[in-house]
């Protein structure tokens, strides 16, 4: 799955590009590690307009020493240099400075290059904004560093809410658009992916990979998930540690832990109401249509003056035992009525059931049973 390219992630590059654009040095939190090819991305855009270096800050060497060896030889320690001499310094100018590992030093050195960030950000407005070397530094761990405080020329940016179940949506259409699969059963998979995983792209690449069954019931897949990260039911959620987004969705993963799984079960019910509610809604009219003439008869020689086409799929189960019904078209109404109460009333069907739905829906114009229903599906 190609990130960068979905509407979340490519505002979030955005919203980065602009600050640096607009002159400020840039922070980057993100829990647990860096999602691949962030920088390669980010990088691409600001290329033209910066030379980009990246520099990895060693333990115990402190920031301006290290950057003035580096970009600045030509300003000598026994000049006794300070920092605005840097930024003002021919040579330095005019750079993008990529901060490699700073999240992963240890606390103090992590705490000596947010100190330098906050007083170079401070320094750097003496020097125009486009002749300005900004610096971008990534913070990632689980829990990440905390953030230097936000001023005119340093802004921090959190990945937090940065990847909604939108951007998996698309991300899982994409994927699925060449498998073996009917258009109804396709969305049902791509729309389960993205309520399951909400907004962790890795639980949506898993669940990818695998096949159509695990899609629909991934409870033991996602138990999986949890006991290679180490996860048991007394993990916390929380967004620093990876197990939850920014405003308290749980990781797949750890919900899957809950006994029962009720979020889960929560998420699957979401995702097939959103596609199935509409074949069976679908279905109904096309039966109406087929038998509109005789339930119209029955209506009228009973004194009711419902129009046949506003017969709900309960209404049907009771007007298809008058004479003049096939049995199989009364078996199928009742089906249909079975799972649309389930869906109605919050519970998710079997994953059977909702292939079996799923299935039956795929054939466009048709009129009643779109599929024979197997006995008790």
């Amino acid at each position: 799955m190609n990130l960068w390219t979905l509407p979340g992630p490519t505002r979030f590059v955005l919203r980065l590009e602009r600050a640096l654009r607009g002159g400020a040095n840039v922070v980057v939190r993100f829990p647990v590690a860096t999602p691949s090819g962030f920088g390669e991305r980010l990088r691409a855009r600001l290329s033209e307009s910066w030379r980009c270096t990246v520099f990895r800050p060693e333990p115990a060497n402190p920031p301006f020493e290290r950057l003035r060896e580096r970009f600045a030889p030509q300003l000598p320690a026994e000049w006794n240099p300070t920092l605005l001499d840097l930024c003002e310094h021919e040579d330095f100018r005019g750079r993008l400075i990529w901060l490699d590992g700073v999240g992963r030093m240890d606390r103090e050195d992590c705490s000596a290059w947010k100190k330098f960030l906050v007083n170079y950000a401070q320094a750097s407005r003496s020097v125009p904004e486009f002749e300005r070397t900004l610096f971008l530094a990534v913070l990632d761990g689980a829990p990440p560093a905390d953030p230097p405080p936000d001023d005119v020329t340093l802004k921090c940016f959190d990945w937090r809410g940065a990847i909604d179940e939108t951007d998996l949506l698309l991300a899982a259409h994409e994927r699925l658009h060449s498998r073996d699969a009917g258009a109804v059963m396709r969305s049902l998979l791509a729309t389960t992916v993205a309520h399951v995983a909400s907004w962790e792209p890795d639980v949506a690449e898993r669940l990818l990979d695998e096949g159509r069954d695990a899609i629909l019931d991934p409870l033991t897949l996602l138990q999986s998930v949890a006991k290679e990260k180490g996860w048991t039911s007394n993990t916390d959620a929380c967004w620093e540690l990876g197990t939850a987004s920014g405003d308290g969705v749980s990781h797949a993963a750890l919900a899957s832990l809950e006994d029962p799984p009720r979020d889960l079960r929560r998420r699957l019910w979401s995702a097939q109401a959103s596609v199935l509610l509409p074949s069976i809604a679908s279905w109904r009219w096309n039966l109406l249509l087929d038998h509109r003439a005789l339930l119209a008869e029955h209506l009228e020689r009973e004194g009711s003056p419902v129009d046949a086409l506003d017969l709900d799929v309960g209404e049907l189960t009771g007007m298809m035992r008058r004479p003049g019904f096939d049995s199989e078209v009364r078996r199928d109404v009742r089906q249909m009525n079975r799972w649309r109460n389930e869906l109605a009333h919050l519970r998710p069907l079997s994953a059977n059931a909702a292939r079996l739905l799923a299935v039956s829906s795929e054939s466009p114009g048709s009129r009643g049973p779109l599929r024979r229903f197997p006995p008790d599906a």
